[in-house]
């Protein structure tokens, strides 16, 4: 995916710089000394599980949802919006019925009811904003092992170790990596449909509950 601090591998034939020497953005991924390259037999080997993917909004937007319910203060927010849109319901049987006490409640409960209503808009338009960056750098490659997350597009090659996302919460599409802050500042998404064998996502998700924390 794409690492918000707000960034794949499927079996094919290495290509070649100019001079004959690897193209680092094809052919299997691997980190130093990782369970990749483990010889059988040895812990960790086997373990590693490969993605590739072109990030969307839609994981970005429901990356930012699920963030919202897995970090302290984005359950507060959520319990916010929700106290807003029951106000807001309230508010407007009140005013149906005629009374009074609920017309003169119209400007706070306006806030309210706009309030809940933008927070979905909200992270759409970051889940844009997000993309526009990410998607210069073409298709994500990312290999998940005992060591943390390599992630490699067309400018990147990175290695993330487990140190730095300590928590994960997934969607029906996405698992959203966090940082250990209050808000899960640092954010990583990798798209479910970017596994590359048909087990990935039952891998991942066995390797991220060894390493870090499921919120």
């Amino acid at each position: 995916m794409t690492d918000t601090h707000d960034r794949p591998g499927a079996d094919e034939s290495p290509r070649t710089g100019p001079h004959g020497e690897p193209d680092p953005g094809t052919g299997p991924l691997t980190a130093a000394g990782d369970a990749a390259t483990a010889p059988a037999g040895e812990p960790g080997a086997g373990t590693a599980v490969e993605f590739a993917y072109e990030v969307t909004v839609a994981d970005l937007a429901d990356s930012l949802n699920g963030r919202l319910g897995a970090t302290p203060s984005g359950r507060r927010t959520r319990w916010l919006l929700r106290a807003a849109g029951v106000g807001g319901a309230v508010w407007l049987v009140g005013t149906a019925l005629g009374d009074p006490v609920f017309t003169e409640l119209l400007p706070p409960a306006m806030f309210l009811v706009i309030g809940f209503g933008l927070t979905p808009v909200v992270h759409f338009l970051q889940a844009r904003q997000v993309h526009t960056v990410a998607s210069r750098q073409g298709p994500f490659r990312a290999v998940a092992t005992a060591e943390g997350v390599r992630l490699v597009s067309r400018d990147t090659d990175t290695t993330h170790r487990w140190g730095m996302y300590t928590r994960y919460t997934e969607t029906d599409t996405v698992f959203v990596l966090l940082t250990g802050d209050k808000h899960g500042a640092g954010m990583l998404t990798l798209p479910k449909r970017g596994a590359t064998a048909p087990d990935g996502a039952d891998r991942l998700r066995t390797l991220l509950d060894a390493h870090i924390e499921r919120v």
